[in-house]
């Protein structure tokens, strides 16, 4: 999921591990060991745009990463905190600093739930919540830098493996969640795992959880009301995710159903919920070169996606040569679900087809949410170019949207 819910998460779970032994310290341990996975996002400054792209969620996500890695950060944090660096003022000025970036993680993550609510910014609400922001990091930061340095936190090794263990495996657990795929058996397995039963941006799952980890930070550390509010944080999550399984159940069927109605026998299918919620979902099938889709809404009155609209594989009937590196590569990370429109100048335009769109329909090359261009370069081979922007998405697409969630408008 982004990355504001995933610092979240971990802290929630450095609070559970050792809240109550070193206070706020283990809220900025656990977020710091949320965010450690998300760092092969750095890739994009040393691989080509498409090595990076699938190196995300892989080595750094698997499993035996998470596993392994906490055994280091756990000795180097306790080598830390037995020396006298923590009490010194550059260490002080660092973790403020990583406060900041919280901040501004929070800020960003609110700025882009507006700006695609209203398709503006709206500068009082942005407004209100970092000057709220910055009065609670500045609170933080004044208690931190004034204490005496008398105490230093008392915890064993073994406690500072289990917090960040649990941060940190838990980031590519909740990551398969989503459609986008982890690869949680690296180097065993290359294959992208993925449930595709929650947005990998869902307010509702994070912000009622943002809102009790910083309620806990505002509170002593040996308060039953922080132990409750972190435990609150961590049911809602939890509890949230069993529904997202339920409706996903649901649609499934659905699914099912409208396909045996139309008598279309399938290869595959997938079923995925549309960015923001999880009452919308985006169904699509794969038949030999066709692609049936269609979207459902859990409060639409009807109980069946028919018709489904059809696009097809392949408009060229192109086959991918096992020698293309790139095109197998693209085709490996949608999990095939994609589609190749040619266009000029010996250009193509490889579609995946996995995440629907704002115009629930597949009527143009623009309407493709999720797409990368690539230029060939003779014998078959395609390079793939940085020019690939994303569908303009207008003020009557997002009414249509918001419509579309609550059932006002029917499939087309």
């Amino acid at each position: 999921m982004d990355s504001l819910t995933q610092i979240v998460l971990g802290a929630a779970c450095g609070e559970l591990v050792a809240g109550k032994k070193i206070g706020n310290r283990a809220l900025l341990w656990g977020a710091i060991g949320g965010t450690i996975p998300d760092l092969d996002v750095l890739s994009n400054f040393f691989m080509e745009p498409l090595d990076a792209l699938a190196f995300h969620r892989g080595p750094t996500h698997s499993l035996l990463f998470n596993i392994l890695v906490p055994f280091l950060l756990a000795w180097l944090v306790s080598q830390l905190y037995r020396t006298s660096m923590i009490h010194q003022k550059w260490y002080k000025i660092t973790a403020i600093s990583l406060g900041s970036i919280f901040v501004l993680a929070i800020s960003g993550f609110f700025n882009f739930i507006l700006h695609f609510l209203l398709k503006e910014y709206s500068w009082p609400i942005i407004a209100i919540v970092i000057i709220g922001l910055v009065f609670w990091l500045t609170r933080l930061g004044k208690q931190f830098l004034n204490e005496t340095g008398n105490e230093i936190p008392r915890m064993n090794y073994l406690f500072w493996y289990v917090l960040f263990l649990l941060s940190m495996v838990t980031h590519p657990l909740l990551d398969n969640f989503t459609t986008f795929g982890t690869q949680l058996f690296w180097p065993f397995s290359h294959h992208r795992f993925t449930l595709s039963n929650i947005s990998i941006v869902d307010p509702i799952y994070t912000l009622p959880f943002l809102g009790t980890v910083i309620a806990c930070s505002l509170l002593d550390r040996n308060s039953q009301r922080r132990k409750i509010l972190n435990w609150a944080g961590l049911v809602w999550s939890s509890l949230y995710l069993c529904l997202t399984f339920i409706n996903k159940n649901a649609v499934d069927k659905l699914f099912e159903k409208s396909l045996s109605a139309q008598k279309i026998s399938v290869e595959k299918y997938l079923t995925t919920p549309m960015i923001l919620n999880n009452a919308l979902w985006y169904c699509i099938a794969k038949s030999n070169d066709l692609y049936y889709y269609g979207y459902y809404s859990l409060f639409d009155q009807q109980d069946t996606l028919i018709p489904l609209k059809v696009t097809v594989q392949n408009q060229f009937q192109w086959p991918i040569q096992p020698s293309e590196k790139n095109l197998q590569t693209l085709s490996w990370f949608s999990d095939n679900y994609y589609n190749i429109i040619p266009l000029q100048n010996d250009t193509i335009q490889f579609n995946d087809l996995r995440y629907g769109n704002f115009k629930f329909s597949y009527d143009n090359k623009n309407d493709y949410g999720f797409h990368f261009k690539l230029l060939s370069q003779g014998n078959g081979n395609y390079k793939m170019l940085n020019d690939s922007p994303r569908p303009n998405i207008t003020d009557e697409d997002l009414n249509n949207y918001w419509s579309r969630i609550l059932g006002k408008i029917q499939n087309q």
